[in-house]
């Protein structure tokens, strides 16, 4: 509800703070009010005049201030000292209003009308108090005969592009609103109208229309944050990140203190894959506004992307303070802060905090199920994790990673024929994944007779990603076990130059069992052994921003 106290300049004679035409003087009055049972008798003396007066500036200074509950006692006081007075019935029903009691507002304004006809800004109020009720015909009704009295008046237009709205008749809306244009004197009021028409087309994705209410608005105010706000948005809707962030950078230019913008200008920079970018007004964001969750998850997304899992953490919780069981929350922004929460646990090696996040999410979407299979899978929990792989896959049948997951998985299982198939299948849909030909390759190295494919494979892994030092890897281990130390060693060592370093995992690998004596091989571990370890950790799940 906006503020409505501009349009209490009703401008007829005694409806402002005056002498009155009356006495004053009232004899004593009894207000009798129930109280713990008992009925209790006040006795109001003789009063002045000036002291009527005073009440009325108090009256009129309680509105101003929008101190609505104070100056509906003064109001009621003053409509019980002066029942004939129309503007105390007139500011008691707006007080209600503002109070959000309707029901008692509308008999104040209709005795203010009984008592002295009505005007616009009557039927202004009445029409808000039947909005207020849900009767949108009924609001409707007195604002046209609000507009009929006052055509001029910028609020009562936007009052009924505001009910038609309501209806789901943004056309009608928005002939209100351009109806009103030529009819407006003020450049404010302008800008106004124009904003509101913004908004209405953006509804309708009528986005050209949108950016030129806006233009036109800037030429009037061009320093207003809120229209180069609303133009950000405008252009997000279109996918026009990069103009987007330029356009609510200006409005942060403008009003550095919004932090709606703040977190507008991070989650651009999320949206053009600069995550090291959006963290700066994330932060400033939340500094301004705490409990903005839509912020911290935003910052959650970010340190994940750049690997701070830790961070990334604290952020999702803090996006799901308020509800850190989602007991409450259905929301996208809760499945998704919970999902993000979820993943930075995993990648912490928290399993069984990361598997509780994800099985409080639906499991009817894919991405939940093979997030919570992949935990699954990291514990060791096969059987449990192939039932989340095989639902993921049901769900998005195209997804290459959901495949090449349910592949590992068969083969964990003592499948090798379906982790195959799943594994061929996740090539098909993603013939550049360098990650799925690596995995296929270790699938077949495991089969007699499919060496030469297991070989191939681990070439055409390499030709994705020449860095892939698990490749490196797969093909030493292969020439090693047919023998071959020349090649062997050779690609041992360009996977270890490339960091590869897992010397237990080499101490207990059968395929060098042949080398464990040979001094090619003991020199080649003793040189590259005192450096950093690098480990394989199985691809987590691409992450999804909340639209």
């Amino acid at each position: 509800m906006g503020r409505v106290i501009k349009y209490t300049d009703k401008g007829r004679q005694g409806r402002k703070v005056s002498p009155s035409t009356e006495s004053p003087s009232m004899g004593a009055a009894e207000l009798t009010e129930a109280k713990r049972g008992e009925n209790i008798k006040d006795t109001v003396g003789t009063w002045t005049e000036e002291d009527l007066n005073l009440h009325k500036l108090l009256l009129l200074d309680l509105m101003e201030k929008e101190e609505f509950a104070q100056a509906r006692i003064v109001a009621q006081h003053l409509t019980d000292l002066q029942p004939e007075e129309p503007y105390a019935w007139y500011l008691r029903g707006v007080a209600l209003l503002e109070l959000s009691d309707p029901r008692q507002a509308e008999p104040c304004l209709l005795k203010s009308m009984e008592i002295q006809g009505t005007d616009a800004a009557d039927c202004y109020q009445m029409s808000r108090a039947r909005l207020l009720q849900g009767d949108l015909e009924g609001a409707g009704n007195w604002c046209r005969r609000a507009l009929e009295l006052d055509p001029e008046k910028p609020g009562l237009h936007w009052l009924l592009m505001k009910i038609h709205s309501l209806r789901g008749d943004v056309d009608a809306a928005i002939a209100v609103g351009k109806e009103a244009l030529p009819k407006i004197k003020d450049a404010s009021d302008e800008v106004g109208t124009r904003l509101k028409l913004a908004n209405l087309f953006l509804s309708k994705t009528a986005f050209d229309e949108a950016e030129k209410q806006l233009q036109k608005a800037m030429k009037q105010e061009p320093n207003n944050s809120e229209l180069w706000s609303l133009l950000g948005h405008c252009l997000c809707r279109q996918h026009k990140t990069k103009e987007s962030l330029k356009a609510f950078q200006r409005a942060v230019e403008i009003d550095p203190n919004s932090p709606n913008d703040l977190y507008n200008i991070g989650d651009a920079y999320l949206g053009l894959g600069q995550p090291d970018k959006a963290i700066n007004p994330l932060l400033q964001a939340i500094r301004l506004k705490d409990d903005y969750r839509l912020a911290h998850y935003d910052l959650s997304l970010a340190y994940f992307s750049l690997k701070k899992y830790r961070e990334a953490e604290m952020s999702a919780r803090a996006a799901l303070y308020d509800d850190p069981e989602m007991e409450f929350q259905g929301s996208k922004l809760g499945m998704g802060a919970t999902e993000n929460l979820g993943l930075a646990l995993l990648n912490q090696g928290k399993l069984e905090e990361a598997e509780a996040c994800f099985r409080r999410t639906p499991t009817c979407f894919a991405q939940t199920s093979f997030n919570l299979g992949l935990t699954l899978f990291r514990m060791h929990r096969y059987a449990e994790a192939f039932d989340h792989f095989r639902r993921a896959v049901a769900l998005e049948p195209e997804d290459a990673e959901y495949h090449n997951l349910l592949g590992q998985t068969y083969d964990e299982l003592g499948q090798p024929e379906e982790a195959e198939k799943s594994l061929m299948r996740s090539i098909e849909l993603d013939a550049n994944d360098a990650t799925g030909h690596y995995d296929l390759g270790v699938i077949l190295a495991k089969r007699k007779g499919r060496e030469n494919e297991a070989l191939t494979a681990f070439q055409q892994a390499l030709k994705l990603d020449p860095e892939m030092l698990w490749a490196y890897y797969g093909l030493a281990c292969l020439h090693a076990v047919a023998g071959k130390e020349g090649p062997a060693l050779k690609f041992l060592e360009k996977a270890m130059k490339k960091g590869f370093k897992e010397f237990d995992h080499i101490e207990k690998d059968n395929d060098w069992n042949g080398f464990r004596k040979k001094p090619g091989f003991i020199g080649l571990l003793e040189k590259y052994r005192n450096t950093e370890t690098i480990t394989r950790i199985t691809p987590v799940s691409r992450r999804k921003r909340i639209e």
